[in-house]
C-alpha cells in the first residue's frame, strides 16, 4: 500500500512521514525525486539532484515543462515499488498539483491517476499562512525563497473532482501528536481495506 503525505511548505509533512514511519516500520520515500537519484547515480546523488531540479524547475520554464518533469519520478515510484508492502511517500500527486497544477497541465495529472499514481490513499495536510510561516522559521530560518501564498484549496478541489481516495486534515490549531493520531486512524482503516481487496 502507497500512502502520500501532501501539502504545502510548513505544513508538517514530513514530521508526520517521519513519525507514520518509525510507528508502522515502514518504508518512507522523503521525495520522489531524491530517492530517483539516489537509486540511479549513487555517491553523487544529492549534487546530481539538485542540478536537475535548477535547471528544470526555474520559473522561466513553462508550468507544463515543470508538471511533466515533477510527476515523471511518480512514475518511477509506481514501477519499482512493491504494493503487498507498505510505503510512506513525503509528497505525492496532490503535492505537485500544488506547485503546478492548472487548466493547462491537468491532463498530466489525469493521465498519472487513469494508470494509478495518485496511488493508494493520500493525507492533504493543511494550514494558515501565518502558521507555516512560523513553523519554516523555527525549521530553517529562511523563507525568503518559499511561496507562502501557494495553498492547498486547488489541490483539494481537484482531488474532489477526481474522486481520489483522500483525508484533509487543518493541521493549523494542531499538535504533531494530534495529526498523527488522526493521520494513524485514517490509515489503519485504509490497511484493512487495501489488503482484504488485495486477497479478494
Amino acid at each position: 500500500m502507497i500512502i502520500t503525505i501532501d501539502g504545502a511548505d510548513g505544513v508538517g509533512k514530513t514530521t508526520l512521514a517521519q513519525k507514520l514511519k518509525m510507528y508502522y516500520n515502514c518504508t518512507l520515500i522523503e521525495k520522489p525525486i531524491y530517492t530517483y537519484y539516489k537509486r540511479k547515480f549513487g555517491a553523487n546523488w544529492k549534487a546530481l539532484a539538485d542540478k536537475s531540479m535548477q535547471t528544470n524547475l526555474a520559473e522561466n520554464l513553462p508550468n507544463e515543462d515543470r508538471a511533466k518533469f515533477v510527476c515523471k519520478f511518480l512514475v518511477y515510484l509506481k514501477n519499482v515499488l512493491n504494493e503487498d508492502e507498505l510505503y510512506i511517500i513525503d509528497r505525492g500527486i496532490l503535492s505537485c498539483y500544488i506547485y503546478n497544477g492548472n487548466e493547462t497541465t491537468n491532463y498530466i495529472f489525469d493521465k498519472l491517476l487513469e494508470n494509478g499514481i495518485g496511488f493508494d490513499l493520500s493525507i492533504l495536510l493543511d494550514a494558515d499562512t501565518n502558521t507555516r510561516k512560523q513553523r519554516l522559521l523555527d525549521r530553517d530560518k529562511q523563507i525568503d525563497h518559499r511561496d507562502l501564498s501557494l495553498r492547498t484549496n486547488k489541490a483539494l478541489i481537484y482531488a474532489k473532482s477526481k474522486n481520489m481516495n483522500f483525508k484533509y486534515i487543518d493541521t493549523t490549531d494542531l499538535s504533531i501528536e494530534e495529526v498523527f493520531e488522526q493521520s494513524k486512524s485514517i490509515i489503519n482503516e485504509n490497511i484493512g481495506k487495501h489488503f482484504e481487496e488485495r486477497e479478494l
